[in-house]
């Protein structure tokens, strides 16, 4: 998916009347759209009603991770993906943009029925005051029996595959040896997947120079 952009919008949305209906009493100035078409930061924007982009801007400082947060992190995460270095908040504010260029953004949002809806809109700015602002693509996914119906099936599915035999057992083994069962075949599998890369690069090795 990677980074986006969140835009709060408390301008009134153009909705479609099947849209409004649906989503009778929203306040849609509590959702969060996303955008990739700012900076893709994970920062957060404004659209005020008054027709403003605002930036909320968060300063702050990097640095790296103490030992013992190091150590933490080590534990808390899995290995190779936890954080080297920590930000520190030292302050916000709100700044007023000053772009001209069109910005799409978008949701997924459950109506009051349940059903399902995909909400896109485009809004166009002329030195960071809005132009105009339409709905893009704001359409019905998939209805609430729909839903139901695939969360039924995923559930069975999950409920098959709970108490299939080997499943059971695995679990059973797993629960007897206090977990060593499971990590010994971790181990094992790690140990033939380093062995299998070092066989591929003494392969390659063989390729190139013999």
């Amino acid at each position: 998916m990677g980074l986006f952009d969140t835009i709060i919008v408390e301008k009134a949305l153009p909705l479609p009347k099947k849209a409004k209906e649906a989503f009778k009493g929203k306040d849609w100035g509590k959702v969060d759209f996303q955008t990739k078409d700012l900076e893709e930061c994970m920062q957060t924007y404004y659209l005020k009603k008054n027709g403003d982009l605002i930036l909320e801007k968060i300063e702050g400082d990097y640095e790296e991770l103490s030992e013992e947060e190091l150590k933490e992190a080590k534990q808390k995460y899995s290995p190779g993906y936890y954080p080297a270095i920590k930000f520190t908040e030292t302050g916000r504010s709100l700044v007023k943009q000053k772009i001209t260029q069109s910005v799409n953004f978008y949701t997924g949002r459950d109506d009051n029925e349940g059903n399902q809806w995909w909400l896109e809109f485009v809004a166009v700015f002329d030195g960071g005051k809005l132009a105009s602002l339409k709905a893009h693509k704001v359409e019905l996914t998939r209805t609430a029996a729909e839903v139901k119906r695939a969360n039924d099936e995923f559930r069975a599915r999950l409920e098959a595959d709970r108490n299939h035999p080997w499943n059971k057992t695995r679990m059973a083994l797993n629960k007897a040896s206090f977990g060593y069962w499971g990590a010994t075949w971790r181990f094992i599998a790690k140990t033939s997947r380093k062995a299998g890369q070092g066989l591929d690069k003494l392969g390659f090795w063989i390729f190139r120079n013999m």
